[in-house]
């Protein structure tokens, strides 16, 4: 069986993105899994490229071979000594971990990121693609975290054939006047997998467990860490200021646990 790690980075590269590099190539020779890193990529050319960049697998048939396709931020690393196989974790088409707290939380969000525009866009997707996005029992669109996306061989191919164009999803995005967030790969990817026929399925949170900061109702700062001893991924989602200035040190400290945000 045929296996792909994918990362890419555009413009300098900052020593945590490094870090994980080396790491995901060891973590993929340790899977049987080919390691693909690109260094500023051309594949998507329009506005918001250095993020759809993202999706290069789904679009570009040079992907298509592999039986799975594991694609992977440059925030995130593999706990050190790492064993266990995600390729191993599910056979879905295409798979990924809901965000903790997520819908709640932005119920008390306040900016552009928050539960009114989520209803906005789910609305959007559901009226021009009849795609119903998956949705928690309070009837709340769910998150999805894009930094951590399992492909298999049969998913590129039907999200390739049946997932809108990236120009025309931006295009009327823009047009409802919804946020930028709302119109960039993350989103892209939990409006699509709602369509009929992909076999989608959640990743245990333990291959994306997070670590950010974000903008509470009454405008102070909240720290959420969901690393556990059973978490597998570290995703180092905090402010861009405090990750470009860590050492290779601080972020081997994070693969092993020991790193205090």
């Amino acid at each position: 069986m045929s296996r792909l790690i994918y990362q890419y980075w555009s413009g300098e590269m900052p020593i945590y993105a490094q870090v994980s590099k080396d790491l995901f190539t060891t973590y993929a020779e340790k899977c049987g899994a080919e390691y693909r890193f690109d260094q500023d990529p051309q594949f998507f050319k329009s506005k918001y490229s250095q993020y759809y960049n993202a999706l290069r697998p789904i679009f570009d048939p040079a992907f298509h071979h592999y039986d799975q396709v594991l694609f992977v931020d440059m925030d995130v690393v593999p706990v050190l000594g790492l064993d266990a196989d995600i390729f191993a974790t599910t056979r879905a088409q295409i798979a990924m971990v809901q965000e903790v707290d997520q819908p709640q939380l932005r119920s008390n969000m306040r900016g552009n990121i928050t539960t009114k525009n989520d209803l906005r866009w789910a609305k959007v997707v559901n009226f021009f693609w009849g795609v119903q996005v998956p949705l928690d029992p309070l009837g709340r669109p769910r998150v999805y975290n894009s930094g951590v996306v399992l492909y298999s061989k049969s998913g590129l191919n039907f999200a390739r054939k049946a997932f809108a164009s990236v120009k025309t999803y931006q295009y009327l995005m823009t047009l409802v006047a919804l946020p930028r967030f709302y119109r960039l790969d993350q989103n892209y990817l939990g409006a699509f997998v709602g369509r009929t026929g992909c076999d989608f399925s959640e990743l245990s949170a333990d291959w994306n467990s997070q670590v950010t900061s974000i903008s509470t109702a009454d405008g102070k700062g909240l720290i959420m860490d969901t690393r556990t001893s059973s978490s597998k991924f570290i995703h180092m989602q905090h402010a861009k200021g405090i990750k470009n200035n860590m050492t290779r040190a601080d972020v081997l400290s994070v693969a092993a646990g020991t790193y205090r945000f």
